[in-house]
């Protein structure tokens, strides 16, 4: 039998039509052959689909294929936004402004693991093991960690070891490296198994404060761009 509702066939024992739920009855419905018969309610009921004067049904399918497509749209655009503010902008990693906050932190707490912390360790391990150094990868971070104890402390001087020292920086200039010198650049870190992705020479004045006395330098930190991080570029400061 037909659905009365919709036109759709249906099994002659069905009690709801597969199409549109309508509950069928036994009474008048359309017939085979695309004739319209009266209806319960004495209105006539419209031919099934497909038949002269029935109105096109739009196939499900196709909107569910359609929901799908926008759904993948929306998806793609996501992970490109993703990987754009994380490659690009660099959420996700260390800033450089975040790199200099933290050296001066370390500086101001005497931490010298914090101060680790900004120095690429496959750098290191390469160094040292470029001066004949051996062991694993965690000796040599451990033997890497007591040379730089040793040079903070020299580097302080006897007569400022437990002074209260204060230093206070300000971000005055961030340049892009760029052409030739960041290809340099890149090549140099690249025989350490490192790839840099971007540099930075960063202009910081420092104001530091100690035993009573206050001095303004501005120096140039080098930074190096490593997996989205920021990291103290070592190289072009001497330190390795």
């Amino acid at each position: 039998m037909f659905c009365r509702k919709c036109g759709t066939k249906n099994p002659d024992d069905a009690r709801f039509c597969r199409n549109c739920g309508t509950p069928m009855s036994s009474g008048p419905s359309v017939n085979g052959g695309g004739s319209v018969n009266g209806g319960q309610n004495g209105n006539p009921t419209p031919p099934p689909m497909g038949q002269p004067g029935a109105m096109p049904r739009k196939p499900k399918g196709k909107r569910n294929g359609a929901m799908i497509a926008i759904v993948a749209v929306v998806v793609v655009a996501l992970i490109a936004s993703a990987v754009f503010f994380t490659r690009v902008i660099g959420i996700g990693g260390r800033s450089y402004e975040d790199t200099i906050e933290d050296m001066v932190d370390a500086m101001n707490d005497a931490d010298i693991e914090a101060f680790f912390d900004l120095i690429p360790k496959e750098v290191v391990v390469y160094a040292l093991e470029q001066e004949g150094y051996t062991g694993s990868k965690k000796e040599l971070l451990e033997q890497a960690h007591e040379l730089l104890q040793n040079e903070w402390n020299d580097s302080l001087g006897s007569n400022l070891i437990g002074a209260a020292v204060d230093v206070d920086y300000e971000i005055q200039d961030a340049q892009d490296v760029k052409g030739d010198e960041l290809k340099s650049l890149k090549e140099e870190y690249k025989e350490a198994g490192v790839r840099v992705s971007a540099a930075k020479n960063v202009s910081v004045k420092f104001t530091i404060t100690a035993l009573g006395f206050s001095q303004d330098t501005v120096e140039n930190i080098p930074l190096i761009k490593i997996r989205g991080s920021w990291y103290l570029d070592v190289e072009s400061l001497g330190m390795l």
